[in-house]
């Protein structure tokens, strides 16, 4: 069986060529926060994040450029 996010990688993979895609837990541990902090930056528009199969992922350019910008 293979996860949600390898099956539409798979289908995408022209588009998805060099683009480190981090869960939950990789962002909270990559800038230190906790999931409280996380969910608020999300949905302040902080960090983007989208999901898959029920879950959510954040692309990392998109998390790297989210501390530039702020």
């Amino acid at each position: 069986i293979q996860s949600p996010f390898a099956i539409y990688y798979l289908k995408n993979k022209s588009v998805m060529t060099n683009t480190l895609i981090l869960t939950r837990k990789e962002v909270m541990e990559m800038l230190d926060i906790s999931p409280a902090t996380l969910w608020r930056w999300c949905k302040t528009g902080k960090i983007k994040s989208f999901h898959m199969g029920g879950r959510v992922y954040f692309k990392h350019d998109d998390i790297m450029n989210s501390l530039i910008e702020y």
